[in-house]
């Protein structure tokens, strides 16, 4: 899955923020449930107040579909935008081994004709 570009979803100094804590890995736990793409990612991030659950629902295009965070500022916060990059990371990861995975190279004359004759 694609994630859809966030930069609307929050504002310029959260937005910052958010970078900040994924850049300083403080994103301590992220997980996809059920299976890769299903798009339903649940994080911890480590705050200077303690740890936050963050989680997020993504649409089948990428973009937001359902969002919460524990923490006592609500949606649209640090947490969530360090969370969004720490998921835009995994997906990226997630995506190239699909196509590394799917990707076979094609056979020489020699090799399909070895192979036929076995």
């Amino acid at each position: 899955m694609k994630l859809a570009n966030f930069d609307n979803l929050f504002s310029s100094t959260i937005r910052a923020r958010g970078r900040q804590y994924y850049s300083a890995g403080r994103v301590t736990h992220l997980e996809e449930e059920g299976s890769p793409g299903s798009g339903n990612w649940f994080a911890q991030v480590k705050g200077s107040a303690g740890s936050y659950g963050v989680e997020i629902h993504l649409n089948d295009k990428g973009g937001v579909k359902v969002w919460n965070c524990e923490c006592p500022y609500g949606n649209g916060c640090k947490y969530q935008a360090a969370v969004l990059y720490k998921i835009k990371e995994v997906a990226g990861r997630i995506a190239v081994n699909i196509v590394k995975e799917t990707k076979m190279k094609k056979p020489t004359i020699e090799q399909a004709l070895a192979a036929y004759a076995t």
